[in-house]
């Protein structure tokens, strides 16, 4: 075998691993605290709903929630309705019960979530998601894709 075309070979199957082995990207909100929590999400003009490729039926009214306590948590999601949904002010909010996780966005091949999006808590606390703030951790950390979690919790 010519050595330019296995080195093309090694390379294509390389980048094929990376994207196959990857679950895509999700953006993710906890509530570990002792109460439910009100969230208000404000997204840039290119976000796309949560479900976009969950829900081949285009329910995008709704937000896929998990019980944090349950070990296999994610067999079993709880889809919660999204509240105050404004597609013109690029705004919708919903209710994440304690111990829950919300995912917020996701999508498949390795990419990078939706920077911009800012999430209001409770009319308090304000979080955004930027490439640069700490605020969200990321894992994996090496590879592509990831998902990007913030975690709520008592002070």
């Amino acid at each position: 075998m010519d050595k330019g075309l296995l080195t093309i070979l090694i390379r294509f199957l390389f980048v094929m691993t990376l994207t196959s082995c990857d679950p895509g990207i999700a953006v993710v909100i906890q509530n570990k605290s002792k109460s439910d929590k009100h969230i208000k999400v404000f997204y840039p003009k290119e976000f796309k709903f949560p479900g976009d490729h969950e829900y081949a039926a285009g329910i995008r009214d709704s937000i896929q929630t998990y019980d944090l306590s349950l070990r296999d948590n994610y067999l079993n999601p709880k889809v919660i309705p999204k509240l105050d949904w404004d597609t013109v002010t690029g705004t919708y909010s919903f209710i994440l019960k304690k111990d829950y996780s919300a995912k917020i966005e996701s999508r498949f091949l390795a990419t990078n979530p939706t920077w911009g999006q800012t999430f209001v808590i409770n009319n308090v606390d304000t979080v955004k998601l930027d490439s640069k703030d700490k605020s969200f951790k990321k894992k994996p950390k090496v590879t592509l894709g990831g998902t990007w979690t913030y975690t709520i919790a008592d002070r």
